[in-house]
């Protein structure tokens, strides 16, 4: 089972990811390229969800043709 975030659910869970980074002392340390980082993956579970999508109903629709 796939779960597909919001893009109001991303926007508040990367909300939440810099409040918890800019947080104590770890905020003088933080990255930028972390967010970035964090971004990019998310971008690629997406992706990966769709191909996954396509490549199921592909099958299914090849598995019919076989029937």
């Amino acid at each position: 089972m796939n779960y597909v975030q919001s893009p109001e659910q991303k926007k508040l869970k990367m909300n939440d990811l810099k409040q918890t980074l800019n947080s104590g002392e770890g905020g003088k340390m933080m990255d930028g390229n972390l967010l970035t980082f964090h971004e990019k993956v998310d971008n690629i579970i997406d992706e990966q969800d769709v191909l996954r999508t396509k490549h199921l109903s592909y099958l299914k629709e090849a598995a019919s043709l076989l029937t």
